[in-house]
């Protein structure tokens, strides 16, 4: 598997949704105060960011599923219709 470069992250992370924007802020915000009370400023801050990327990689699982699922109902409708001829 090939990961995303930083410079890679910059270039795409520029045009975004406003929405997306929020989730990643309300994620980060969510982490920082989690992270207060138990963890030193370094690592609070490198577990709040994989959170953030953690969070954007399983939204991207998710969105593939169910690209997947949609495609293969789409399909398995087509043969039902096919077979029913």
């Amino acid at each position: 598997m090939q990961f995303v470069t930083p410079k890679e992250a910059y270039r795409i992370s520029g045009p975004f949704d406003l929405g997306s924007g929020y989730r990643a802020a309300d994620i980060a915000e969510y982490c920082e105060r989690e992270c207060a009370q138990t963890f030193d400023p370094t690592w609070a801050r490198y577990r709040t960011m994989l959170a953030v990327y953690a969070a954007g990689r399983i939204d991207g699982i998710r969105a593939e599923r169910e690209r997947h699922k949609k495609e293969h109902d789409r399909r398995a409708l087509c043969l039902e219709r096919a077979v029913a001829k």
